[in-house]
């Protein structure tokens, strides 16, 4: 039934996939869970250190000044980079990005 779902029964064309499309939404998670779990327990004004394996990803997501206009945003990817941003900008945490 899973697979179903997935659409992994109907041998899905997985051609399209990219390691970005895997790892912009794997970085979201770790910020969204780091600052969640520090929020709980309180602990402001510290860093975590996140690695990424794809320099697109990284080049992205470390822009300092990112400007939030929707018009800008028409790559398939623009939802999580803008959640992304939210959430850096709510978040207490120095964010110590390293690509590996």
């Amino acid at each position: 039934m899973i697979t179903a779902i997935l659409g992994l029964d109907r041998g899905m064309d997985c051609q399209g996939s990219s390691s970005y499309r895997a790892e912009l939404p794997g970085q979201l998670a770790v910020l969204i869970f780091a600052t969640l779990v520090s929020a709980t327990f309180r602990v402001y004004g510290r860093s975590i250190n996140m690695v990424c394996d794809n320099q697109g990803v990284l080049k992205k997501i470390c822009r300092v000044h990112w400007e939030v206009n929707l018009s800008h945003y028409k790559e398939a990817e623009a939802d999580l980079l803008l959640t992304y941003l939210t959430w850096a900008r709510w978040s207490h945490l120095k964010r110590k990005m390293c690509w590996i």
